[in-house]
């Protein structure tokens, strides 16, 4: 007998579970979708702030010579970093 005609219990069983819990979800499509959206651009953002914080690092030359119109030049930071803190500047005490 060859392989693929025998019948693996488990493997079916798991697709028939697989099938129905698609069939459940299926009224959630577009909160599945956008969770796993939302999900990705999490991660993506996650593996970019290194990236700004190393540029940051590599524009200061030494003590006191830092160039800062380098360091918020057109990154970012310049909307994600500096514009929450302008709102709220100490986001301890809850501002209002």
């Amino acid at each position: 007998m060859s392989r693929s005609t025998i019948k693996d219990p488990a493997k079916s069983k798991s697709s028939e579970t697989f099938f129905k819990v698609l069939r459940f979800i299926g009224r959630y499509r577009f909160l599945l979708i956008l969770s796993i959206v939302l999900a990705a651009i999490s991660v993506i953002l996650q593996l970019y702030v290194p990236i700004l914080f190393g540029n940051a690092i590599d524009q200061i030359v030494a003590e006191h010579q830092v160039n800062f119109e380098m360091m918020w030049g057109n990154d970012l930071v310049n909307g994600s970093f500096r514009y929450p803190s302008a709102v709220c500047p100490d986001p301890v005490r809850k501002c209002h």
